[in-house]
């Protein structure tokens, strides 16, 4: 909760209405799978701008603008602060900000199953997604003691790619569906094993894999779960202390995405540099 307003209460509430929420905001936009589309903050139709149904995250791919829930998203539509953003969509869909916010602090939601680390030895799942098929990646994010917490699966689609978190409920199975946020960071063990050593922050836990192949004697390489849009809701702490290099993905949102992630860690490290295709950035 920041602010006194219950923003992680407010966008669950938020997305269970976002097929209804959406078209009034963006109103030539579409349905597209789990995305809706549209060409940009003013709504009109096309594809670049794209918001994610089940998570909230939203960019803008023909510009800058992104967010990681539908409160940024409507604050960057009428542009006005995020704060003012979550008290006008309070009222429009009457959540209760002050009384909701200590109901969530004592009791869990119901709206969403509960995720928690699987029991010691459970089998990952299949990872077999109902539309997209199998997989051709799959990434194990583990707690500092090297158990599995969740995974991260990538399918390949004709028109492009889609990652996929699988997490383990409470009572029990696997199901599609992201960590509880403050989300960790991928490759803890290595991180606190080496509590010392340099860290380098790819985007991407392919990425991750081929730097500590490749860095691996200078640095441990690390990522977060579920992309730019996402970088506000990650435990950074396992970082704290450690000279950082971040590999940016070469394009505007991974510069972008870089830049963020050297603000949230400037306070907390020696050193950090960014480093993308056209060189070094200090």
């Amino acid at each position: 909760m920041q602010n006194g307003i219950n923003f992680e209460g407010l966008n669950r509430a938020l997305l269970s209405q976002a097929r209804v929420l959406l078209p009034q905001w963006l109103p030539e936009g579409k349905i597209v799978g789990h995305e809706y589309v549209c060409a940009n903050l003013s709504g009109r139709e096309g594809n670049s701008l794209k918001v994610n149904l089940f998570k909230g995250c939203w960019a803008d791919f023909a510009g800058t603008e992104r967010g990681g829930d539908l409160i940024s998203l409507y604050a960057a539509i009428h542009n006005i602060s995020q704060s003012e953003s979550a008290r006008r969509l309070a009222e429009r869909i009457r959540f209760r900000l002050a009384e909701q916010a200590e109901q969530i602090s004592t009791t869990p939601s119901r709206s969403e199953p509960e995720v928690i680390k699987p029991p010691f030895n459970t089998p990952p799942p299949d990872f077999i997604h109902f539309r997209y098929g199998k997989p051709v990646g799959i990434w194990c994010y583990q707690n500092e003691q090297a158990e599995p917490l969740f995974y991260v699966a990538r399918y390949n689609l004709p028109n492009g790619k889609e990652f996929c978190p699988w997490s383990w409920l409470r009572h029990g199975g696997w199901v599609m569906k992201s960590w509880p946020v403050p989300r960790p960071l991928f490759n803890l063990a290595q991180l606190a094993k080496y509590p010392d050593a340099a860290a380098v922050i790819t985007e991407g836990e392919g990425a991750a894999q081929a730097a500590q192949k490749l860095l691996g004697k200078y640095f441990v390489a690390t990522t977060w779960p579920h992309g730019s849009c996402a970088i506000r809701v990650v435990d950074w702490t396992p970082l704290y202390g450690r000279r950082i290099v971040i590999w940016a993905d070469a394009d505007p949102p991974g510069i972008k995405a870089a830049y963020e992630i050297a603000e949230i860690l400037r306070p907390h490290c020696p050193q950090i540099k960014i480093v993308h295709t056209m060189g070094i950035i200090v």
